[in-house]
């Protein structure tokens, strides 16, 4: 399954390909104004980070906890790395993707069209993606079962004459392992999935590295929120890779708002 406490003590209900979650709807976070005390939904723990207000110079902005876990630190422009390296980037409010088209993406061999999904009683917007945006946020509930997903069909049938999403398959992802670049505008818990089909018989996940970039085959396992679980071999047919945000607490609802710039096969 693909979603899970980071304790291993609970068990989450596997992200299947489509929908959304039918929770109430809840106003999308807000970040914090900026100052050592201000943040938004993220606990500060040292090391945490967190959106904020962006200051003049740039759109997206995060701010640390301080490391005596008393404050944050100041509201600095966010960090996107890739394989070419980390530099500060100006970015619009929500960045398009740059393997998206109309809702469609296609890298490297993958290629179908995303969708949002989020575990029932959570709250997730858009309820699709339809243009090059990948961008969502909202509510988890209580609970460390929760989660809400961008998901890709990374080898979906496309109608030749209207253009629309048939059925998802399974194929061998090829390539070394996984490139994914996001901002993460509220700081909450982040991993990227792998699903053999639509019902998740088997999934995979690993972290979303902080600064984005290069996640081997071999560093994705089942229930990765525990150790010793079954490594993904690069070979097993999969039908679906997604970004999951998962919940941060049994007790409290979390936060999330993030952008799913790129995702695709390493070659």
């Amino acid at each position: 399954s693909s979603g899970g406490d980071g304790d291993g003590d609970r068990e989450a209900d596997r992200p299947r390909s489509g929908g959304s979650g039918d929770g109430d709807e809840v106003p999308a976070p807000i970040g914090g104004d900026g100052d050592d005390e201000g943040v938004s939904a993220t606990t500060c723990s040292p090391g945490a980070e967190s959106y904020c207000s962006p200051p003049p110079e740039c759109s997206v902005a995060h701010q640390e906890c301080l490391p005596t876990g008393d404050g944050w630190g100041p509201c600095t422009c966010d960090v996107i790395s890739g394989v070419g390296g980390s530099h500060p980037t100006v970015l619009p409010e929500n960045p398009d993707s740059d393997f998206i088209l109309g809702g469609r993406g296609t890298v490297g061999g993958w290629d179908g069209y995303l969708f949002t999904v989020a575990e029932e009683g959570s709250f997730i917007e858009p309820n699709e993606i339809i243009d090059s945006n990948a961008c969502v946020s909202g509510i988890l509930a209580a609970g460390y079962e929760q989660w809400a997903m961008v998901g890709w069909n990374i080898a979906q049938d496309i109608d030749p004459e209207t253009f629309a999403g048939l059925t998802p398959n399974a194929i061998s992802p090829g390539g070394t392992g996984v490139e994914v670049q996001v901002v993460n505008r509220a700081g909450s818990g982040l991993r990227v999935v792998l699903q053999t089909d639509e019902a998740a018989t088997e999934s995979w996940c690993a972290p979303v590295p902080p600064a984005g970039g290069v996640i081997p085959w071999s560093s994705f396992t089942k229930e990765c929120w525990v150790a010793g679980g079954a490594a993904y071999d690069g070979v097993t047919p999969i039908s679906m890779v997604g970004v999951l945000a998962f919940s941060g607490s049994d007790t409290m609802p979390t936060a999330f708002d993030y952008c799913v710039l790129h995702l695709g096969p390493v070659l």
